[in-house]
């Protein structure tokens, strides 16, 4: 557990744990359960919850395309379009 246990998108109570690599996963009642890259975790939770949302949408259709078992933020989501 990290000692906030906020969800970095929505910043509501969720459970966050490290796994092994450069990963957090958090489990949010909104969000459901996806990881984030240690190297985008600072910059996701400065972002507006609507441009963080848009990460984490990024990341579950390439989880959906890739048939990853849980989603992953990386910085590269995070590049505004």
């Amino acid at each position: 557990m990290t000692p906030t246990d906020r969800c970095p998108v929505t910043d509501e109570a969720a459970t966050t744990q490290s796994v092994v690599g450069d990963f957090i996963e958090v489990e949010c009642p909104t969000c459901g359960t996806f990881r984030v890259a240690q190297s985008a975790l600072a910059q996701l939770r400065d972002m507006p919850e609507g441009l963080s949302l848009d990460a984490l949408s990024k990341a579950k259709k390439r989880a959906e395309i890739n048939e990853d078992e849980v989603p992953v933020i990386k910085t590269y989501d995070l590049v505004m379009s």
